[in-house]
């Protein structure tokens, strides 16, 4: 009998610890698929409805007292994992024939010329969005039907290397061929600048691609805000994008223009500077590795640049404007310097008046007005919530939300995440940056679920420390209390997050 029930038992735990295995592989299998595969939203609009998204932007931007006029359509910018085979292979010829006709290495050439003054000043994310815009201009020239699509990354941090992506763009390059990437479309691509030589890319070893910043922080760059009452002389210099004493404006001149906004006020340059020097220069350094293209500032030899942007410096510049009008044009850009390229003297800045580095027919101003001028797109996710907005239909808000609402004690809760805990009535899509990819962290029967990994430190990588050295020196400006500030409060949130065990939606076996 005692012979009977052990045999049981022993069957019995057989059989569970095979469903269990069979659950984890289902959860892996399918979360792969969601997270870094499929396209998880609506990519298919009527006409009207992208009419409804230019009104609506035009409406929203025209508050602003725009410089140019305003667009008579609008390009609709995808999600790469939502374009079709016949897109892809469009979008895959246009990049193969500029490089061909040397649009790729005139870009490179811009960008890495004018590094210092786009990448440690406050005009930086939006100077790319310019960047973009061009080069999508030089795209359509060749094919007047495609536009350049993004890449939503920060929802794949936890295992880039599984991202179909590198189906399109090809995978990493090997020590014994000088990194040069040898699959895919871009196989043994030439690049002239700085001198000619293959496209690189390095990665980990075992061809593992090192972590990133998730979107949970994402959301909490776009939610966290800065109180007046909260604001204190010391903390000036985290706000401004300055450390010498003489570009610091008084406490009373910073809070007069704090009072125009609404009361969770959102200041750009600590926007810019949390979005930079994290979910920004990281991707570019693991992705590139020590000898690749991206990790430096011939980084636009690589098509990835692009797409890596447009999700980074573009759709996500949008979102933060949208969710308030005081975003817009963000009167705090003038708490903000700027490098004047022809003096090469540090100045305050002016967001009516500053002209863009290079682009010297284009202000600052006008590249926050989308919609306008030459801005003429927008993101097929932002298509449907703007016309749920104009029938007046209230959003579902992702899973993610309520995970990190139960998970999170209520004072940081509130503090990363302000809009959902003060405001949770008046949230919208432009709040957050959480695709809804369904369970694939489940909790296990301890509790717990699989943590959320941590990006690395620059310090912490050799060609870490190369980016960190030109934070120090290039520009004559020295930007590493920014990046040093910058890490420290994503690393906090990590920790917060870790503490009180967060199960992240994104974090796939």
């Amino acid at each position: 009998m005692l012979k009977i029930f052990n045999y049981s038992f022993i069957l019995f735990i057989s059989l569970f610890s095979g469903y269990l295995f069979y659950e984890n592989s289902f959860y892996s299998e399918e979360c792969i698929k969601r997270v870094h595969r499929d396209c998880n939203h609506e990519n298919s609009f009527t006409y009207e409805e992208i009419e409804n998204a230019r009104i609506y932007l035009q409406n929203r931007f025209s508050k602003t007292n725009p410089r140019r006029r305003p667009c008579r359509e609008l390009r609709v910018r995808k999600d790469i994992k939502c374009l079709s085979k016949s897109e892809l292979h469009d979008l895959i010829d246009v990049f193969k024939k500029l490089y061909e006709n040397g649009v790729f290495d005139k870009f490179t050439h811009i960008h890495a010329t004018h590094w210092s003054a786009t990448h440690k000043f406050s005009d930086g994310l939006n100077w790319h969005r310019w960047f973009i815009n061009e080069m999508e201009k030089e795209m359509l020239k060749i094919n007047p039907f495609v536009s350049m699509p993004y890449w939503e990354y920060l929802s794949e941090f936890s295992a880039p290397e599984k991202s179909i992506i590198w189906n399109y763009f090809g995978h990493s390059g090997d020590k014994n061929q000088n990194f040069c990437v040898m699959d895919g479309p871009f196989a043994n691509q030439t690049v002239r600048y700085p001198k000619s030589h293959c496209l690189r890319r390095e990665w980990n070893r075992d061809g593992t691609i090192p972590v990133w910043e998730p979107s949970e922080w994402l959301t909490a760059i776009n939610q966290i805000g800065i109180l007046p009452k909260m604001l204190k002389p010391e903390i000036i210099t985290l706000l401004r994008y300055s450390t010498p004493k003489t570009f610091l404006k008084s406490a009373k001149d910073i809070i007069s223009i704090l009072k125009t906004t609404d009361p969770m006020t959102k200041i750009w340059s600590q926007f810019a500077t949390l979005l930079a020097f994290t979910a920004h220069f990281k991707t570019h350094l693991s992705l590139g590795g020590f000898n690749g293209d991206l990790s430096s500032a011939i980084a636009p030899n690589d098509p990835l640049f692009y797409i890596f942007h447009e999700y980074q410096a573009d759709y996500s510049l949008l979102k933060w404007q949208l969710t308030h009008d005081k975003n817009l044009v963000p009167k705090s850009y003038d708490l903000g310097i700027k490098l004047d390229w022809d003096t090469q003297k540090v100045i305050i800045s002016d967001i009516e008046n500053d002209i863009f580095t290079y682009y010297t027919n284009i202000t600052v101003k006008e590249s926050f007005q989308v919609g306008f001028g030459e801005l003429c797109y927008i993101h097929d996710q932002f298509i449907k919530p703007i016309n749920e907005i104009i029938r007046n239909e209230k959003r579902k808000l992702p899973k993610a939300v309520q995970r990190l609402k139960s998970s999170l004690p209520k004072n940081l809760f509130k503090r990363y995440f302000p809009k959902f805990a003060l405001f949770p009535n008046e949230v919208t899509f432009f709040d957050y940056f959480l695709p809804e990819v369904g369970d694939c962290n489940p909790t296990k029967p301890n509790g717990l679920c699989n943590d959320m990994p941590l990006a690395q430190r620059f310090t912490s990588t050799e060609n870490g420390r190369r980016q960190w050295d030109s934070f120090i020196h290039l520009a004559n400006f020295n930007v590493t209390p920014h990046v040093l500030a910058a890490e420290e409060t994503y690393f906090d949130f990590m920790n917060h997050l870790k503490k009180y065990h967060y199960c992240s939606p994104y974090v796939s076996n």
